[in-house]
């Protein structure tokens, strides 16, 4: 009997929703395949705050032996790569030595080739509801970190939908979070003390933004969304029982995962991409009570 091929998906805190969407990806496509996965995966979110357990948790990056692996699947939004440099180095560095195809998923890492999760197009949408639906024209843009990949394409999705309907893109209504709840409740109270003007929408890129702009203004009497159309992004399960919940969009991370393995296959067999391959998963608009629609979340 033929060996099964295997993979190692190398991933950061699994309870997270980006996390268990790559995972199904993964899992789903390498079922097909008929290939086994090997996940190495420290239990904790990677800027855990107790420093010395979380180094005792990446030290799993070392138990992989990539000599018993076909293929490696990387995930570095998952990994603080800046604040665990030392233990990212190093992972890189072991699979390199190893000669195994590598591929990451939605960052750069280590120079290998890299998957990505259609951000863009899913900004592009959210942008269009709030454009297009709502007729919002005063819009503030609650964005990740400046300079940083995933903030840059979801910007781009933005600028898209602005661009098809003439809508200037002002470079002063992008106030730059950390993707968390700190980042919404800062411009929160930006727009509370009126340092930043009172805009129609704030379009949001992560759902934690968002629910914490929305808590934040609503314990100081700014009504959601009858005063600020409030949207954000990944459609975690907090933001659908938030008050208000929060509308949202489910981003094709699944979808990245299994072209991920569709690409290590490629590589691991020597054959060509299938002309006729399909992703699935489910993708798409979720509306909550935060823009004022009626609700399908």
């Amino acid at each position: 009997m033929t060996e099964r091929k295997k993979i190692g998906l190398i991933i950061v805190n699994p309870e997270s929703i980006y996390q268990q969407r790559v995972m199904n990806g993964v899992f789903s496509r390498c079922d097909m395949y008929g290939y086994d996965v090997a996940v190495f995966c420290p239990l904790v979110n990677a800027k855990h705050y107790y420093r010395n357990y979380l180094l005792g948790e990446l030290n799993i990056f070392n138990l992989a032996d990539f000599d018993k692996l076909d293929g490696v699947i990387l995930t570095p939004l998952t990994y603080d790569t800046e604040g665990n440099k030392e233990q990212t180095d190093r992972l890189v560095q072991r699979i390199k030595e190893s000669g195994k195809p590598a591929v990451t998923l939605d960052l750069p890492m280590g120079g290998f080739e890299m998957i990505c999760t259609d951000d863009r197009s899913a900004m592009a949408d959210i942008t269009e509801h709030i454009v297009g639906v709502h007729g919002c024209r005063d819009i503030v843009i609650l964005a990740g970190m400046k300079d940083y990949y995933v903030t840059d394409e979801r910007l781009e999705g933005i600028k898209d939908t602005y661009a098809a309907h003439n809508i200037l893109f002002d470079e002063s209504k992008v106030f730059y979070g950390d993707f968390w709840y700190t980042g919404g409740e800062a411009l929160g109270d930006k727009i509370i003390s009126g340092e930043i003007p009172r805009p129609e929408a704030v379009i949001s890129m992560s759902d934690h933004m968002a629910m914490g702009l929305a808590n934040r203004l609503m314990e100081n009497g700014i009504r959601v969304p009858e005063d600020i159309i409030i949207t954000g992004f990944d459609c975690v399960p907090e933001s659908a029982i938030n008050t208000p919940s929060i509308t949202s969009y489910v981003p094709a991370a699944a979808q990245a995962a299994q072209k991920a393995v569709a690409r290590l296959h490629e590589l691991i067999e020597n054959v060509g991409p299938d002309p006729n391959e399909k992703w699935e998963f489910e993708k798409g608009l979720f509306i909550g009570s935060s823009c004022g629609c009626p609700e399908n979340v």
